[in-house]
């Protein structure tokens, strides 16, 4: 998995329901930047624990995103403009393994973005390269990153997006999951999300 800069616990500042307020200064500019939450729908505490939890887990996740262009090729990005994100993901934890230097497992399912009373409907893109996943990177503070890089197919689009070429588009989500841990090292289940659109943002209009 890329290898990105990760924004550390308290130093960015987040409304759980809102926006993102504030980002790592020295950041690289992003197309996007969203936060919101990720909860665990079954089997939460295999699917918590550290080292690559158990079984299947369904992850549902929603927030909002801001994006603010891009250079070159990335600069489309901005069609996705500001709105909000849902999502049903499927972490597959059997799958789980060293991926460059990192332990990571497959994720699979759909995400929309909504802006305004536009749609945007993708699925994540499995067993293919790139593909989606999520990885765990333990943190010496008291919680842990779980690093997504998801890459989305679009499936179609409506309003703003209805001239989008689904089999040319895609959309790459980034995302920095936060959970604080108790004393035997297990989670709750439910992850504050932080992250940005990354440069597999590419969204082809025909």
């Amino acid at each position: 998995m890329r290898r990105l800069p990760i924004i550390a616990a308290g130093v960015a500042t987040v409304a759980l329901a809102g926006t993102v307020i504030a980002v790592h200064a020295g950041s690289p500019q992003p197309e996007g930047v969203f936060d919101g939450l990720s909860t665990a729908t079954n089997n939460v505490a295999a699917c918590s624990a550290i080292m690559g939890g158990g079984g299947l887990c369904n992850l549902s996740v929603h927030g909002t995103y801001i994006t603010m262009g891009g250079q070159g090729a990335q600069a489309n990005a901005a069609l996705l403009g500001t709105g909000k994100y849902t999502g049903a993901l499927t972490v597959n934890w059997a799958t789980y393994g060293s991926n460059n230097g990192e332990n990571c497992a497959q994720v699979s399912g759909t995400m929309t973005f909504t802006s305004g009373s536009s749609v945007l409907k993708t699925k994540l893109m499995t067993g293919t390269s790139p593909g989606s996943l999520i990885c765990e990177v333990p943190e010496s503070y008291n919680g842990f990153n779980r690093m997504g890089d998801y890459y989305d197919q679009v499936v179609s689009g409506t309003g703003k997006f209805k001239n989008i070429v689904p089999s040319s588009s895609t959309v790459e989500f980034i995302v920095f999951s936060y959970a604080t841990l108790n004393g035997s090292q297990t989670a709750t289940g439910v992850y504050l999300d932080q992250g940005n659109f990354g440069a597999g943002t590419q969204l082809v209009v025909g």
